[in-house]
């Protein structure tokens, strides 16, 4: 997967905004922090641009704000304007924001950025692959993901419980539901990680989405905590998708 992403060189995302409408704000940084308040992800954009331009330090923290308010809009230009202002003003960045950033790609549906921005990590740590894994799972690449985690191992690094649940996640893409509890068990028997609630909601999504009902059910009775709504609540719903109303 990974061998056919884009170049490493994050400096070569996208352009700067240059809109004739940038030059009705005088930008501030009151500007900026009124816009992102109010979720217009495009002005807040265009206001950035202006302070960068003007020389108007810009701090992480609000970086942040618009990293989140890109991706709850899915405002793929936008995000990726904010990623070339971040790598211009604020580099070197520290592994933690660069997991942001790939974040912010996922909720935007971009991949393609998310992997290109992975690639071209100085160093990653745990989190960059859990980053990675879940959103290539939420966007439907359930088959990227299970790579993907075949090539943290590789690494030597141990998995924790929050990579489980993006495997778990990617399993129930591809309908798999004999990966999905080979690497359930490897989980506990492997790497010593207690199932947690949100692990067990995973492995009902997984069985209950293809259509397993009675076998969710089963795990669920096996279950040695007591089983939360949550739990429930995700099996009454798959129920109902398949038509199993009683």
């Amino acid at each position: 997967t990974e061998g056919s992403q884009l170049s490493n060189n994050p400096k070569q995302e996208g352009k700067f905004s240059e809109t004739p409408e940038s030059h009705q704000y005088p930008g501030t940084l009151e500007e900026l922090d009124g816009f992102c308040n109010e979720g217009k992800v495009k002005e807040a954009v265009e206001v950035l641009g202006l302070l960068v331009k003007q020389c108007q330090p810009v701090d992480l923290p609000r970086y942040f704000q618009l990293m989140w308010e890109c991706g709850e809009a899915q405002s793929l230009q936008e995000a990726k304007s904010v990623h070339e202002h971040i790598i211009r003003s604020l580099s070197p960045l520290e592994v933690s924001t660069y997991n942001r950033i790939m974040e912010m790609y996922g909720k935007c549906g971009s991949m393609d950025d998310a992997f290109m921005v992975f690639n071209a990590m100085p160093t990653r740590n745990l989190t960059s692959w859990v980053t990675m894994m879940t959103w290539l799972a939420k966007n439907g690449l359930g088959e990227d993901a299970i790579d993907l985690f075949t090539q943290f191992k590789k690494t030597g690094m141990k998995p924790d419980g929050r990579m489980f649940n993006g495997v778990l996640s990617a399993c129930s893409v591809l309908g798999d539901i004999d990966e999905g509890m080979l690497h359930f068990e490897s989980m506990i028997k492997d790497y010593g990680i207690v199932p947690s609630m949100d692990h067990y909601v995973k492995v009902i999504d997984m069985l209950g989405s293809t259509g397993y009902l009675d076998e969710a059910f089963e795990f669920i009775e096996k279950m040695p905590l007591e089983p939360s709504v949550n739990i429930w609540e995700t099996l009454m719903d798959l129920c109902r998708v398949h038509g199993h109303m009683e």
